[in-house]
């Protein structure tokens, strides 16, 4: 379907996160060290950000829901986890962010992370 309506495929995450790791890796971070990863993801309505977040803080994020600063989703949650990044530790972490976005009826937009610690 997003090809149809974009007239291109759908990014596969998973090299979308490998390309990601080899930024930071170009950009001179030590993979060895955790370090603070940052996930965004959007929301329609407040509730369906605060049913994210709670599920992100039972999975062992730090998560806020507020108003989005712009854009179509109203509100946002930034989710904030320390990880040894890798790309099965990535994985998992997007599975644990996407499905809390599904369950408050949101979109999973990304992560980011520093190169240093």
């Amino acid at each position: 379907m997003f090809g149809k309506l974009f007239g291109r495929k759908q990014p596969d995450v998973n090299d979308l996160d490998r390309r990601t790791i080899s930024e930071l890796r170009k950009a001179g971070a030590d993979l060895r060290l955790p370090r603070d990863t940052i996930h965004y993801l959007y929301f329609q309505t407040q509730d369906g950000a605060n049913v994210a977040a709670d599920q992100l803080r039972a999975d062992g994020f730090t998560a806020n829901a507020k108003p989005a600063a712009s854009g179509n989703d109203p509100w946002v949650v930034i989710a904030n986890q320390d990880l040894v990044v890798n790309e099965e530790s990535v994985r998992a972490m997007r599975d644990l962010a996407e499905a809390a976005a599904r369950a408050g009826g949101g979109e999973y937009d990304g992560w980011e992370a520093a190169a240093l610690p």
